[in-house]
């Protein structure tokens, strides 16, 4: 086993012994980590490093990995390992995680940070943030995935978060993924989904997938009842300022959710072949509840022949806020179930349920990169939502907002 050389640097707020290693292409990343120490940083300069399995463990919370500035380190798994995460605080920065064979990061750690990387062509999830111990009721909290590239998966999800609470999903692209986008399930909560693209996510034919969900299936009900007296799949999660185009079912999901929330995401040809663009479904004899809809753009696909909205079968329970949206496309129906009657057009919807109020059915005039063009119905249509106040280019939103992702006119 050969390593390049090394040198041992006094990092601030490192913990004590804490140091830099320093490698090269074909070096060994496990040396380097037990090297480094808690606190440390591994540094590897650009070039392509073989490996299997590797494992971080609870010796080593507050270790980055990254590549050295200036490049990029390839780490290929050639379907062998992937990482795996066991420690606290840990960091991987602006590397490419490749071929993994089945997560190519596992989180079983809290306030652990993948940022700039590019994981593709995972076997399984590319990204699994595990709850912790959930029967002790010490739960993982506080991961933060940003700026990262994240798809071309084999099967299953793009970011599967079980039970981890706290979680932030920002300014990441997601594409060609079969199972949905991302999801936040198993009792998650507090989690944020803000400024991605999902772009060609739930390819997996004949299955509710699509670009994000809150909440899905976890079993045992336990995972979730232990931390919130009820089987709640999310709880208090939002999906803000986000773009979702070519999507082959629902662009947006709630799922056994409480206190679900979808503000000012923009989605094109979505509903391709399966679902509805939108749909609100129960598990667990809960339905979803507290559920808010507010400020988006949804156009159905024309091809795909399918619902806007599809409330399922004791999919939703009062409270259920959709106000200021502007919806177009698809087969121009929108379905709650429960209430008996089939799909009906945006009028009768609005009138039989008392939602949409200040909402458009028109096209919202979106330019090749979703951003809104002069003359759109979205413009000055939207609500001034306390929380955030940016727009998916980081643009600020001033005065009445405008309907979707995009802030016409502003700029970052």
């Amino acid at each position: 086993m050969r390593i390049a050389a090394f040198a041992w640097l006094a990092l601030a707020g490192a913990a004590p012994g804490a140091g830099e290693v320093l490698l090269k292409p074909g070096d060994d990343i496990d040396a380097a980590v037990a090297k480094a120490g808690a606190g440390g940083v591994v540094t590897l300069a650009a070039g392509k490093y073989p490996s299997g399995q590797i494992g971080i463990g609870p010796a080593s919370e507050g270790l980055t990995i990254r590549s050295k500035p200036g490049g990029r380190a390839e780490i290929d798994f050639a379907g062998r390992g992937g990482f795996y995460l066991k420690a606290d605080k840990v960091t991987l920065k602006d590397l490419d995680l490749l071929n993994a064979q089945n997560f190519a990061v596992d989180v079983d750690g809290s306030e652990c940070t993948l940022d700039g990387c590019k994981m593709l062509r995972s076997g399984g999830d590319v990204v699994k943030l595990s709850p912790g111990n959930w029967q002790a009721k010490k739960y993982n909290r506080g991961a933060t995935i940003v700026n990262c590239e994240i798809g071309e998966n084999k099967g299953f999800e793009g970011v599967d978060c079980v039970g981890h609470d706290d979680v932030k999903i920002l300014k990441s692209y997601f594409h060609d993924i079969p199972g949905w986008g991302a999801y936040l399930k198993g009792g998650a909560s507090r989690g944020l989904i803000e400024g991605n693209r999902f772009v060609r996510c739930g390819t997996l034919a004949g299955n509710p997938n699509g670009g994000v969900c809150l909440g899905e299936h976890t079993g045992p009900d336990e995972v979730m009842t232990n931390k919130h007296g009820k089987p709640w799949e999310s709880v208090d999660c939002t999906v803000r300022n986000n773009l979702f185009m070519d999507i082959d079912s629902a662009a947006m999901a709630a799922w056994c959710a409480k206190g679900a929330r979808f503000a000012n995401n923009t989605a094109v040809n979505v509903a391709t072949r399966d679902r509805a663009a939108v749909i609100l479904l129960s598990n667990h004899d809960l339905p979803c509840t507290d559920t808010a809809f507010v400020n988006n753009i949804v156009v159905g696909s024309k091809e795909g022949n399918r619902p806007l909205v599809w409330i399922y079968d004791k999919g939703a329970a009062a409270p259920i806020v959709f106000e200021n949206n502007c919806w177009f496309g698809g087969n121009g129906k929108f379905w709650h179930q429960a209430a008996g009657a089939g799909p009906v057009d945006f009028e009768a919807w609005r009138k039989a349920h008392g939602i949409d109020k200040g909402s458009v059915f028109a096209d919202p005039k979106l330019d090749k990169d979703l951003h809104l063009m002069e003359g759109s119905p979205c413009i000055d249509r939207g609500q001034v939502l306390k929380g955030f106040a940016e727009d998916f280019d980081g643009g600020r939103r001033s005065g009445a907002w405008d309907i979707g992702a995009d802030e016409h006119g502003a700029r970052p």
